[in-house]
């Protein structure tokens, strides 16, 4: 029993990362790319690249992907990267995968509709994903390592570049699909977030010292816990 339940520990992130982005892959393609909305991440910044300087998109994607997974690499170590390229390798099968099962099938043209529900799909997967200790590759990168390095709350950076993505997609894309973008972003990192901290209880603790520099350091350097003076 101590082994079978050995074995599913180890191998329940794996499940996690699959699971993650079948959700992901399920999302893009029954309500995402139906709606046309302006999205964010590498996605959005390939649109940006594309219109303007005719870099095709998968060039674009390939080349920005393998440049955050060598960041990932170094600052978040050998496991994520690892991680990470089978969930960069999933999600492009389940998407073809969902094409083929779907075809031209999906559930509603109701823009609004799809930018909620895409978004509740798409954060749940990422925040699964995150949480196994891996990554969908690209823009979900940056907001881990500044979460490492400086404790920045991943749902609030990915919220913010994807603000700045999807703003700038305004210059060629119609101002309804901004708006729809933006409602699907902010429902994406608001479920992300709650993904992120689904079952995590948190404590605080309030200490009294004349050493407050020297408890600091320790607390954020030796267990990796935020401090408020």
């Amino acid at each position: 029993m101590d082994k079978v339940k050995s074995l599913w520990q180890k191998f329940f992130p794996f499940f996690c990362i699959v699971f993650g982005n079948i959700i992901y892959a399920l999302s893009i393609k029954l309500f995402v790319l139906p709606s046309g909305i302006a999205l964010g991440g590498t996605t959005g910044i390939a649109l940006i690249i594309e219109h303007f300087f005719h870099i095709p998109i998968s060039v674009f994607v390939l080349c920005f992907n393998i440049v955050m997974l060598i960041v990932g690499f170094f600052i978040l170590g050998k496991a994520f990267a690892m991680t990470t390229i089978l969930s960069s390798f999933c999600y492009p099968v389940f998407l073809e995968i969902a094409n083929r099962i779907f075809g031209d099938y999906y559930f509603t043209d109701d823009i609004l509709l799809c930018s909620v529900l895409g978004g509740v799909g798409i954060g749940f997967a990422l925040g699964l994903v995150i949480r196994s200790g891996a990554s969908t590759g690209g823009m979900d990168i940056p907001p881990l390592v500044l979460n490492k390095l400086f404790h920045i709350p991943v749902s609030t950076t990915l919220y913010a570049l994807d603000f700045i993505v999807v703003v700038l997609l305004a210059m060629f894309k119609s101002m309804d699909l901004i708006l729809y973008g933006i409602i699907f972003t902010f429902v994406y990192t608001f479920f992300l977030d709650k993904t992120l901290v689904l079952g995590k209880s948190r404590t605080e603790i309030k200490i009294v010292t004349r050493k407050a520099k020297e408890l600091t350091d320790a607390i954020l350097t030796q267990i990796d816990r935020g401090v408020t003076l």
